[in-house]
């Protein structure tokens, strides 16, 4: 343990990587109550959740089906990558704290950090507005 002068002393490297751990497993089990939720709900898929309308022409005529989509992996596998980068380097942010006591040096850059986050969800909005404005 380092005394750094400001009051501040670093915790032993086993509770830092206790805390992050515990924050990481916390998700973890998050993530897998929600796989189970989902997987009890008959209704419910991931192949429909990313699959699209398209209009299907037969001899009948025209019906509305849904399609798998590959722009909807593509973003999905996307999103899980951003993710993971996110909360790998949110990891460095939260031992960079609990080693100096501080948040980053420049709290400018923290605020872009977490702005990177929610872009996470710019998808999401740019839809939903598109659905809103587009004519049927």
């Amino acid at each position: 343990m380092e005394n750094l002068g400001v009051g501040w002393i670093a915790p032993p490297e086993i509770v830092v990587y206790s805390v992050i751990g515990s924050i990481y497993f916390g998700l973890l089990a998050f993530a897998v109550a929600v796989a189970r939720l989902l997987r009890a709900a008959p209704q419910w898929s991931l192949a429909g959740a990313l699959s699209e309308e398209a209009d299907l022409t037969d001899g009948s005529g025209t019906k509305t089906m849904l399609v798998a989509s590959t722009s909807r992996l593509i973003a999905f596998l996307g999103m899980v990558a951003i993710l993971a980068l996110f909360l790998g380097f949110g990891a460095f942010v939260l031992w960079g704290v609990a080693e100096t006591g501080h948040p980053p040096a420049h709290s400018d850059e923290f605020s872009k950090y977490l702005l990177g986050g929610v872009s996470l969800f710019a998808p999401y909005v740019v839809n939903k507005f598109s659905a809103a404005f587009s004519i049927r």
